[in-house]
C-alpha cells in the first residue's frame, strides 16, 4: 500500500474507485429503502414471498458491509496520503 501513497496516479485511481463504490453504496441504500417500504406494506402476496424478500434483503446487507469496508480502507489510505503531502 506504500506504493499507492507515493504515487499520485495510483492515489487518483484509488479515489475514483472510492467514488464508484460510494455511488454503489447509494444505490444499495435506495434498494434498502425500497425493500423496507415493501416489507412495511405486507399484503397476502408479500407474506407468500417473504422468504425471497428476506433473502434479497440479507444479500444486500452483506454487499453493503463489503462495500463499506472497502470505502473505509480507501478513505484511510487517501487521508494518510494527504497527511504525507501536507507535512
Amino acid at each position: 500500500m506504500e506504493e499507492i501513497l507515493n504515487d499520485d496516479e495510483k492515489l487518483i485511481t484509488l479515489w475514483n474507485d472510492f467514488n464508484r463504490k460510494y455511488d454503489e453504496l447509494i444505490k444499495i441504500n435506495i434498494k434498502f429503502a425500497d425493500l423496507k417500504d415493501k416489507m412495511s406494506k405486507f399484503s397476502s402476496q408479500w407474506l407468500e414471498n417473504k422468504e425471497i424478500l428476506w433473502l434479497n434483503f440479507n444479500q444486500q446487507n452483506e454487499h453493503f458491509a463489503i462495500v463499506q469496508k472497502i470505502m473505509t480502507t480507501s478513505l484511510d489510505y487517501f487521508f494518510k496520503k494527504c497527511q504525507l503531502k501536507i507535512f
